[in-house]
């Protein structure tokens, strides 16, 4: 019976190292949105409440 252990091992190591890792942690980039960053004293000032998913 063949041992393809070894072989099988390095293709699931080299999927983690190209396809999974990657995917789990990118590099971090911040995120652009129109009028962003706001700044902290206004940020703090402001009004917060509930609104629905794709509410502008």
């Amino acid at each position: 019976m063949h041992d393809d252990r070894r072989i099988v091992e390095d293709r699931v190591r080299a999927l983690l190292d190209r396809v999974i890792l990657p995917a789990l942690y990118r590099d971090p980039r911040p995120l652009c949105v129109d009028g962003e960053p706001v700044p902290v004293a206004r940020a703090l000032a402001a009004e917060y409440g509930p609104f629905a998913v794709g509410a502008t």
